[in-house]
């Protein structure tokens, strides 16, 4: 019995494979720069570039970057706000905000990439499908809390 109990304990603690097809405000490897346009209506477009608009904005994003073609196919959606902050430096939400989020929808991630020796360091989280990955980059901020820098989405 004690063996079963342990079994169970390390398969709810086991990141699971994550449901596809992945995705981050409503985008995934599958949307097209038109559909995204789509979404984001009030924001500005600079070839494979969306500048979200604060009327657009939605979880966090303040950029997404969809290229177009080639292989593998990646989406990067930017969480910098820039000069929202005092003295007008840029802004970034909390690592642990966005995590929970994708936590809540894909579980725990598969693996947690530490640079300490980066500068600034980084711990980017990282959540693994059958046939694409999605990274939370991670860096430390100035006073030591993991902020998040963007997500991204790419085919394996």
């Amino acid at each position: 019995m004690r063996a079963f109990a342990l079994a169970a304990i390390a398969l709810l603690a086991a990141p699971a494979v994550a449901a596809e097809p992945m995705s981050y405000a409503g985008i995934g490897l599958a949307t097209t720069l038109a559909a995204a346009k789509a979404r984001f209506p009030s924001s500005k477009v600079e070839g494979d570039y969306i500048q979200v608009s604060d009327r657009d904005r939605r979880d966090q994003v303040s950029g997404i970057r969809l290229a177009a073609s080639g292989k593998p196919r990646i989406v990067r959606f930017d969480l910098e706000r820039r000069g929202s902050a005092a003295r007008g430096q840029p802004a970034f939400p909390k690592c642990k905000v966005i995590e929970a989020d994708l936590r809540a929808r894909f579980g725990a991630p598969a693996e947690v990439r530490k640079s300490p020796d980066a500068a600034p360091p980084r711990a980017d989280r990282v959540w693994k499908g059958t046939g694409e990955t999605l990274t939370l980059v991670c860096f430390a901020g100035t006073s030591g809390e993991l902020l998040a820098e963007a997500v991204v989405i790419a085919a394996r």
